[in-house]
């Protein structure tokens, strides 16, 4: 996520309601229709990787980077 281009994965829940960041199947269980995710992100490459949804991603990657959370996890035990 952090060259900001759309990535293809299995389901992960924490992403299903993200889907500028992240392609996922529908269905938690099995990887049925994760072809088509990767063949439909070929076919929209550029719409996918347009400037502004890279610059979403990558803000989001360096929103939730090891040490942003370790500062957050630092915070909470200080409180």
């Amino acid at each position: 996520m952090s060259t900001g281009k759309i990535v293809i994965s299995n389901n992960i829940t924490v992403y299903k309601d993200r889907p500028n960041f992240v392609q996922i199947p529908f269905f938690r269980k099995n990887n049925k229709g994760l072809s088509g995710i990767f063949r439909n992100v070929l076919k929209e490459i550029d719409l996918f990787n347009e400037a502004d949804k890279q610059l979403e991603r990558q803000m989001f990657a360096i929103k939730n980077s090891y040490e942003n959370q370790i500062l957050r996890i630092e915070e909470h035990i200080n409180k």
